[in-house]
């Protein structure tokens, strides 16, 4: 019998959206700064143009990540904005070689991979981490797993799969 396992985790992108205010208010500000400086009209055109561009690329900035798991395989998407999906890897059970909690002894032979956040930046609920092999290259990520998406891992792969 094949499960399909399917979850969403919506990414707490707070710290990057201020990151962005900060960048653009400064920017402004400084373009506006010049323009008055200056009384050069182009430097107005120029603010006018960030506050439009941060109102569009910076507010409506929403990141989301779907995991998919089907007899073996796992397919993890990136969602921009609800609306812009990005398959970011598809990997068969050949293929992952660990899942285990962030803080685990068996994750922390790892330390020295670069990771790549597929989380929800949730302080309340540590990230899982997955190592794989992908594109010939040993790969880290965090995920945010349920409880189903965990035991449908540990039936298929038990050797693989750790818990705390």
């Amino acid at each position: 019998m094949n499960q399909y396992v399917e979850v969403l985790v919506k990414q707490n992108v707070e710290k990057e959206k201020q990151k962005r205010i900060t960048i653009a208010i400064v920017l402004m500000a400084f373009l506006l700064a010049a323009g008055l400086m200056t009384a050069i009209s182009l430097f107005f055109l120029l603010a006018l143009v960030v506050a439009v561009l941060f109102w569009y690329l910076g507010l409506k900035y929403q990141l989301e990540f779907e995991y998919y798991y089907i007899d073996g395989e796992l397919t993890i998407s990136k969602i921009i904005n609800q609306a812009r999906r990005k398959n970011i890897m598809v990997l068969n059970e050949g293929e992952i070689k660990l899942v285990a909690p962030k803080d685990s002894d068996e994750a922390s032979e790892y330390s020295g991979l670069k990771a790549m956040d597929c989380s929800a930046k949730n302080a309340g609920q540590p990230p899982y981490v997955l190592i794989c092999e992908h594109k010939g290259s040993l790969k880290k990520v965090l995920l945010q797993m349920n409880d189903e998406l965990y035991k449908e891992m540990r039936r298929k792969m038990p050797y693989k799969v750790k818990r705390s």
